[in-house]
């Protein structure tokens, strides 16, 4: 997911930070492993992170403090 220089670099460490953040809201379901793909690959579906965002959205995880309301995370 963290690939790249520059904007796509911190775009992508943020995607991560809100995948790393929502996997207690994962944690326990038999389905977690489905989940955590569905979650990666909506970060790397777009450059500005509104996949991830309503991805994130739907498994109820909440963004971590400090994110833009335009970004994914």
């Amino acid at each position: 997911m963290v690939k790249g220089y520059g904007d796509t670099h911190a775009q992508g460490e943020k995607n991560y930070e809100a995948i790393m953040a929502a996997l207690p809201a994962l944690r326990g379901k038999t389905d977690a492993a489905l989940r955590l793909k569905k979650l990666r690959e909506a970060a790397l579906a777009d450059d500005t992170g509104e996949k991830l965002a309503r991805a994130l959205a739907d498994e109820g995880a909440n963004r971590p403090a400090g994110a833009l309301a335009n970004g994914p995370v």
